[in-house]
């Protein structure tokens, strides 16, 4: 007898699926495009395996239709072995029923104002 009990993941996998199915198209674009940019950020990084996110929002952009922003932190491993510290990121992109990709990918560097004002623009509560 496993020491597991099935219940738990039968609930998880219920509470998984169940928001999908009262969500409109736009939801499920928007989860469609986290899930592009999240891979985008893993397959760029030199130890894809180590990739942590943390506070990730995605929210559609108001300029464009179809087009959305991930908004976040992210930590990962660097050549020598060590994390390099939590890194705020903003990437934009599209979704549509069919497919989801990538436009572009920004780190902040925390040398200026340009980062901070496109954080302010793409990831501030008011535009999600």
């Amino acid at each position: 007898m496993s020491r597991y009990s099935p219940a738990p993941f039968a609930l998880a996998a219920v509470g998984a699926i169940a928001p999908l199915n009262l969500t409109g198209c736009g939801k499920i674009q928007e989860m469609r495009f986290e899930h592009a940019a999240k891979a985008k950020i893993v397959h760029d990084a030199i130890d894809p395996e180590s990739v942590q996110f943390r506070d990730t929002h995605a929210s559609p952009s108001k300029k464009y239709e179809g087009t959305f922003a991930l908004c976040g932190e992210a930590n990962a491993k660097n050549r020598m072995g060590g994390f390099t510290g939590w890194t705020r990121f903003i990437v934009s992109g599209f979704a549509d029923n069919h497919e989801a990709g990538v436009i572009s990918l920004t780190f902040d560097d925390g040398r200026g104002a340009f980062f901070d004002r496109q954080w302010a623009e793409s990831c501030s509560p008011k535009n999600s």
